[in-house]
């Protein structure tokens, strides 16, 4: 069984979230499908927070 996750997270803050993948990842029995937001697409675009509310929910 696949889980399907959304980490919420800010790149401020990307030791924290690395460190989480890195538990997730080492853990052979644990599959995950990761949708949380890529370091290489962030969220940029949306200036209120209404757009980045609706730009997080289209990402989950």
């Amino acid at each position: 069984m696949a889980y399907n996750l959304f980490i919420s997270h800010s790149w401020n803050y990307s030791n924290a979230y690395n460190d989480l993948i890195r538990l997730l990842d080492s853990k052979a029995y644990f599959n995950y499908k990761n949708y949380s937001v890529p370091k290489d697409d962030p969220i940029h675009n949306a200036p209120y927070d209404y757009q980045l509310e609706a730009a997080i929910r289209n990402q989950i």
